[in-house]
């Protein structure tokens, strides 16, 4: 029980040491200026707002917030657009465009969607067909980028996108009710847990680790 006691005594020494200057610093910026140096210290302020509306007039810090997210969001994008224009093929382009953006976007909500736009880009430029990332793929999708983000292994991006390319081709876009149909076949509309994505587009399921991107145009 003793010695309970001196960890507790311990650990709660080195909070103090840590979380005293985060104290001060952050109740500092709450004070009036004649608490600021008055002695002894004023560990509780009368808060007050004024200082950071002071401090927001004084120097133009909205403009350094834009300057600094337009220098790092453009230039994070050219980087990757060069790495995007290495690939051989305008699917894999347009299935790095899409990780890219995603990555770089500055909101989470939204980058999904923008990073899609971008990939559906680069294959109506090259000819190819729209692809479709269907609410039943969500999980495969989510586990794609995941993999390529935090562990740098492309293949579940490129099985992922394959799959849906073939997805995306098997529709039938020739009406609305057909294309309604298609998708009511393909669990396309339900939710990850309740079904798995289904169709039979005449092509094997892929088993093999190395398969291309090529095969999505």
């Amino acid at each position: 029980m003793k010695t309970r006691a001196i960890q507790y005594v311990v650990l709660i020494g080195v909070a103090a040491v840590f979380l005293g200057p985060l104290y001060w610093l952050l109740s500092t910026a709450f004070k009036q200026p004649t608490q600021i140096y008055q002695w002894p210290p004023a560990w509780w302020p009368h808060l007050t707002w004024e200082n950071f509306s002071l401090a927001w007039k004084a120097a133009p810090f909205d403009r350094f917030f834009l300057n600094s997210t337009i220098t790092t969001v453009l230039g994070t994008l050219l980087k990757g657009y060069e790495f995007v224009m290495r690939a051989e093929t305008p699917a894999n382009r347009a299935a790095l465009t899409m990780f890219v953006v995603a990555e770089v976007h500055p909101f989470t909500d939204g980058n999904g969607r923008t990073a899609r736009v971008a990939m559906n880009q680069f294959m109506t430029c090259a000819g190819l067909t729209r692809v479709i990332i269907p609410t039943v793929f969500r999980d495969d999708y989510l586990t794609a980028l995941n993999a390529m983000s935090s562990n740098a292994y492309p293949m579940p991006l490129m099985r992922m996108f394959t799959r849906a390319a073939r997805f995306s081709r098997w529709l039938d876009m020739s009406s609305t009710a057909n294309c309604f149909a298609a998708l009511t076949r393909a669990h396309a509309m339900a939710k990850p847990n309740e079904a798995r994505l289904t169709f039979d587009d005449g092509q094997l399921e892929p088993t093999q680790e190395n398969e291309s991107l090529s095969h999505a145009r």
